[in-house]
Formats: C-alpha cells, sequence, structure tokens
C-alpha cells in the first residue's frame, strides 16, 4: 500500500486528505490524471510487478503528456504516434503474458 499525496483543494480551500494505492477504484478523474502525467512516474517505481510494467507505464505516460500539451502535441507528433505504438504493441507482452509467467527479466519488447 502506498500513500500519495493529491495537491488539490475541496470547494472551501482546503486541501484533500492522501489516498492510498487501495481506493484506486475510487479516484476522480482529476487524480488518475495527475498521477498519469505528472506524479506516477515516481509512485510506480517500486510498486510494479516487474521492470517490464514500469516501463512500459513511462511510454504511455511520456506519450500523454506530449499530447496534452498545445505546443509539444504538433511539433511532437511523430514521436507521440511511435510512442503509442510502442504502447499497444507492449500491451499484450508486457501486461497479459509476463503477468501469467510471474514477470522473468528474459522477455522485451521491440
Amino acid at each position: 500500500m502506498r500513500r500519495c499525496w493529491m495537491n488539490a483543494s475541496d470547494t472551501y480551500g482546503n486541501l484533500c486528505q492522501m489516498r492510498t494505492s487501495i481506493e484506486l477504484n475510487d479516484y476522480k478523474y482529476t487524480e488518475l490524471r495527475q498521477i498519469l502525467l505528472y506524479t506516477g512516474k515516481l509512485l510506480l517505481l517500486d510498486i510494479t510487478a516487474c521492470p517490464e510494467q514500469y516501463e512500459h507505464f513511462l511510454l504511455f505516460s511520456v506519450a500523454c503528456t506530449l499530447m496534452v500539451d498545445p505546443d509539444k502535441a504538433i511539433s511532437c507528433n511523430s514521436l507521440e504516434a511511435h510512442l503509442m505504438r510502442k504502447v499497444v504493441v507492449g500491451f499484450g507482452i508486457v501486461w497479459v503474458i509476463l503477468q501469467d509467467i510471474q514477470c522473468p527479466h528474459a522477455t522485451t519488447y521491440a
């Protein structure tokens, strides 16, 4: 269980309480977006099942970060497309196959 700090405030200006990773099903869109684009790179560093899963998340996170920035979205379009192709191709390998065989570090994806 890992606690993460959401730097958000409620309607009264009070800081929201920390949530644990156990409460993932109750996270709001803004909290999931915060993890995907900003804090997830550090939060998931030591808690993914294997290094390949963490690397796969990093590819997805970087691609999404580039897509939401209007200045970078146009200039980095080919990089975004390349990263998203790697994410889609690697999804079956990293999240399904490696999960079934307890993530031995012998398999990598292109």
